[in-house]
């Protein structure tokens, strides 16, 4: 009997088994440090807003720290929309503006690397790089 591919797709059989196993342990992970190091952030964020720069040379200290925690906001549990609140707060529009999208564009690309460097490390454990487009049988 002919299974459909979204069966076959699903199945624990063949190269997906590893595959669902890899995404559910990452999909652990990410939960994990939520679930970790949120009230730790959620303090140093708190402590961070009660420090005001009054150089030049504190204010890009601080912008560069914000953009930090705006790109690392892909892999850490950072509340990306408190930290835009505070660039806001205390760089005003412009330099928050600057800060945000720099961050944010950063953390896009972060996470993209992510993606595409775990899906071919997957990709090359699995032995799919070496496949051709007729070899595809499944189950």
């Amino acid at each position: 009997m002919k299974r459909s591919r979204g069966y076959r797709a699903f199945s624990l059989r063949g190269p997906a088994e590893h595959f669902w196993l890899s995404l559910f342990c990452f999909s652990v992970l990410v939960i994990a440090s939520f679930l970790l190091f949120e009230q730790q952030i959620q303090d140093f964020l708190t402590h961070l807003n009660l420090y005001l720069p009054s150089t030049p040379t504190q204010k890009i200290n601080l912008a560069l720290l914000l953009i930090a925690l705006l790109a690392l906001d892909v892999v850490l549990p950072v509340p990306s929309s408190l930290v835009a609140l505070l660039a806001v707060a205390v760089l005003g529009s412009l330099g928050g503006y600057l800060v945000i999208f720099i961050g944010l564009c950063l953390g896009a690309g972060l996470g993209y690397a992510l993606g595409a460097g775990y899906f071919r490390l997957l990709s090359g454990r699995l032995g799919l790089h070496k496949r051709q487009p007729g070899n595809w049988h499944i189950g």
